[in-house]
């Protein structure tokens, strides 16, 4: 049977034009092509929803990743806590006296963590660098004689690196306390004077 729109030549009995879809049985029009239309638009639709999938797995990837850097970073790095190490690379004492470096505290994050100062004048370098502000971020030093530094950053301050310094003579050891929220970087470094 041979299509009138088209000319192709159907097999016998066929409704339908294989070639361009129009009706043998009478004068209708070729069925659409919306198919092969709707076809490419379901398989656009796939590439982008596949495409935004594996975007979205990287993103949790990475933040994720960070996470457990920041959960790992909060325990302190001790660096020669009253060895003799510690002083005689720090700084040789002479004979006027000088202040040498006798432990070294480092973390970032949210936490709070403790340390012993031995006896003797004591002098402590406090500084941090907060995560951006929208909170108050904090870290505060507090030893169990009464000495303390503090430093803060409420929800409009500048996000920068604050210090502060305390000092102090005791006759016996002190223990601190550091407390410290949501800081990118901070340090605490302790020193005595011999």
């Amino acid at each position: 049977m041979e299509c009138q729109n088209c000319g192709f030549k159907n097999v016998e009995g066929a409704n339908y034009c294989k070639k361009c879809g129009f009706s043998l049985i009478s004068n209708q029009q070729p069925i659409s092509s919306t198919n092969t239309k709707s076809d490419s638009n379901f398989k656009v639709i796939v590439i982008c929803l596949t495409i935004i999938i594996i975007a979205g797995i990287a993103m949790i990837a990475i933040f994720a990743s960070g996470i457990l850097d920041n959960n790992n970073a909060n325990y302190p790095v001790i660096v020669g806590v009253n060895s003799p190490d510690a002083s005689s690379s720090s700084t040789t004492a002479s004979s006027s006296g000088q202040w040498v470096l006798i432990a070294s505290y480092t973390g970032s994050g949210t936490g709070a963590q403790s340390f012993s100062v031995p006896s003797g004048k004591i002098r402590i370098d406090i500084s941090a660098y907060p995560i951006k502000n929208y909170a108050s971020n904090y870290l505060n030093l507090n030893g169990d004689n009464g000495a303390s530094a503090s430093l803060n950053w409420g929800s409009t301050s500048d996000v920068v690196t604050k210090s502060d310094s305390i000092s102090f003579t005791s006759d016996s050891s002190v223990i601190f306390n550091v407390d410290y929220y949501e800081t990118v970087s901070w340090s605490v470094k302790v020193y005595k004077y011999q």
